[in-house]
């Protein structure tokens, strides 16, 4: 498979018609056979694929990276469209620094049984809670936890820990997260949505990607590829996320978390001007990392391995504080995000 060719605009948005469905239950069946588990990237991986049970009665697919010696836990949210195979790369390497991690389908996306259907910020601020519950029972007793939320993942990640699962948390990392400032920009995106419901409600918004020379080549395999990764967007879904980007700049003043939030200098998709607003809300103690040269998905780039270890580096800083005596597996230091 080609990666695509280095083009300035590596996304093409559109509008398409919606075929019908025959009925929910094949499409059920459609999406569970593409399930991409590409254990193959790290066959060392300590890797469990399951779903747990979450208050609502669902079944949230997961996907669980065991680290041998665990000294936290990690929380992985996904991207808008994208689901929990993209932490397959992230995933073994936080294992092999002693942080077990699970990454999870957020609701409406990947093989969850609401795919294309936005259930709420609250829905999806509840699973990242009963995930925290579920990953905390795999690791020793009073192990600290925390969250690395991408895009859609850390507009998430900010709601959850603006509510009762702040005691939970031991810090936040938010990779370039969801956030939008402006009021305007949210009423143009609901005019627009509305505009696909009056043209026959089976309107929808394409989002595609065109190329992938600039991220990992597992990355864009399964950008490119994995049809598990959301291509067309209901409108309900765009006004859903939309909420969720703007609520989450107010949020930030409720959490008192430690956070790091790591932004792209070359972000094409949230203006760093929105993330500075919602980074500078933020209540507790807090750091700003602008990535020279990365785009907006920073943990997927070809230079991810710098921004993940900053990350740890970032997290292991948080252990240090609470137990003197903790110390990751990769000595501190300065860290080089360079080609």
């Amino acid at each position: 498979m080609s990666l695509g060719p280095r083009v300035s605009r590596p996304y093409r948005f559109g509008v398409r018609f919606r075929p019908p469905e025959p009925s929910a239950e094949p499409r059920r069946k459609r999406v569970d056979s593409f399930h991409w588990e590409n254990a193959g990237v790290d066959p060392s991986a300590r890797l469990r694929c399951g779903a747990f049970a979450a208050s609502d009665g669902a079944e949230v697919p997961y996907h669980l990276w065991l680290a041998r010696k665990p000294r936290a836990a990690v929380l992985l949210l996904h991207g808008a469209f994208d689901y929990a195979a993209a932490f397959e790369e992230i995933g073994p390497r936080l294992a092999r620094r002693g942080f077990t991690s699970i990454a999870f389908d957020q609701r409406g996306f990947g093989a969850t049984a609401s795919r294309g259907t936005w259930t709420g910020t609250a829905r999806m601020a509840d699973d990242m809670i009963e995930a925290a519950q579920f990953v905390r029972g795999r690791v020793p007793a009073n192990s600290p936890l925390f969250a690395i939320g991408e895009s859609l993942g850390g507009a998430v990640a900010i709601h959850a820990a603006a509510s009762s699962m702040a005691p939970l948390l031991k810090g936040l990392v938010l990779a370039a997260p969801g956030a939008l400032a402006s009021p305007l920009r949210k009423r143009l995106l609901a005019w627009f949505a509305a505009s696909l419901r009056a043209m026959g409600g089976d309107a929808e918004l394409v989002f595609e990607r065109l190329s992938g020379w600039e991220l990992t080549p597992a990355a864009a395999i399964r950008l490119l590829g994995d049809p598990l990764v959301m291509r067309h967007i209901p409108p309900e879904m765009l006004c859903g996320m939309a909420s969720l980007a703007l609520a989450s700049v107010s949020e930030a003043k409720r959490v008192n978390v430690p956070v790091l939030t790591m932004v792209g200098a070359r972000d094409e998709l949230v203006r760093q001007g929105c993330i500075r607003q919602l980074f500078d809300n933020l209540a507790g103690p807090k750091s700003w990392l602008v990535v020279p040269d990365a785009p907006h998905l920073l943990l997927h780039w070809s230079r991810s391995g710098g921004v993940l270890r900053e990350a740890t580096r970032w997290m292991c800083a948080q252990l240090g504080r609470g137990s003197p005596e903790a110390v990751c597996a990769e000595t501190p230091g300065a860290i080089s995000i360079a080609a």
